[in-house]
C-alpha cells in the first residue's frame, strides 16, 4: 500500500532549525551594523566638536600681544607644562616649559587700555580646553601668583587630552600681510579611532624671543 507523500515532522523541524539560523545570522549582522554606525557617529561628533574648539582657540589667541608695543615671547607669552588647578585659591600650579611642549599657554594683551593676562589650558584630567582670565597683570611672568577666577570650557563635552607645542615659523598675518617670523602654537589631539587632529596658529602680534 502506497503511503501519502507530504510534510513530515522531521522535515518541518529541519526547516524550522534552518530558519532560526538565518534569523540569528541576520540579527547578528544588524547588531554589528548598528554598533558600527553609532561608533562612527559618535567619533564624527567628537571630531567636529574638537575642531570647533580648535577654531575658538585660534580666534581667542589672536589677542596675544595686541596693543603692547614690541610684544615678545617669553615676557608677554609662554607655554606652561604640568599645569594643575588650585581651586581653593583659584590659581594655577606648574612650571614654564623650556622646550615649548606643554598643556597651557599664557599671554598678555592691552585690548581694554590696560594690560591683562589670559590662559588657555588643556587639563590632563577630563580633557578639553579651558579659558581663564582676563586678569590685570604687567606681563605673564607673574602667572603663578594671579587669581584667575573660574575656568570656562570651550568644549560642550570635553573629549580626550590635548597637547600644545610652541615653535617659530614664517607666517603671513591672515594670509594677506607680508610674511615674517612669528611664534606658532600647535594644538594636537587623538580621536577615539586613532585619527590625529591638529591645528597651528601664528601669533600675529607677538615676535619670537
Amino acid at each position: 500500500m502506497r503511503r501519502p507523500r507530504g510534510v513530515t515532522l522531521i522535515s518541518l523541524l529541519v526547516g524550522l532549525a534552518i530558519s532560526m539560523l538565518v534569523i540569528l545570522a541576520a540579527l547578528s549582522l544588524f547588531q554589528r551594523m548598528v554598533k558600527t554606525t553609532v561608533n562612527a557617529r559618535q567619533d564624527a561628533q567628537s571630531n567636529a566638536q574638537r575642531n570647533a574648539s580648535f577654531v575658538s582657540a585660534g580666534l581667542i589667541l589672536q589677542s596675544a600681544g595686541f596693543g603692547i608695543a614690541d610684544a615678545v615671547w617669553g615676557t608677554h607669552g609662554m607655554v606652561l607644562k604640568d599645569l594643575a588647578w588650585d581651586a581653593e585659591h583659584q590659581r594655577l600650579t606648574g612650571q614654564n616649559s623650556a622646550d615649548g611642549q606643554g598643556n597651557a599657554v599664557v599671554w598678555s594683551d592691552n585690548i581694554t587700555g590696560a594690560s591683562q593676562c589670559r590662559v588657555l589650558w588643556a587639563p590632563a584630567q577630563g580633557g578639553g580646553l579651558r579659558l581663564l582670565g582676563p586678569v590685570a597683570c604687567a606681563n605673564v611672568t607673574a602667572w603663578s601668583s594671579l587669581a584667575w577666577g573660574t575656568p570656562r570650557s570651550l568644549d560642550r563635552v570635553p573629549q580626550g587630552a590635548i597637547t600644545l607645542a610652541q615653535s617659530t615659523a614664517t607666517c603671513a598675518p591672515f594670509g594677506i600681510g607680508p610674511a615674517t617670523e612669528q611664534v606658532r602654537l600647535t594644538f594636537s589631539a587623538t580621536s577615539s579611532s586613532g585619527q590625529v587632529l591638529h591645528t597651528s596658529i601664528c601669533l600675529a602680534n607677538m615676535r619670537a624671543s
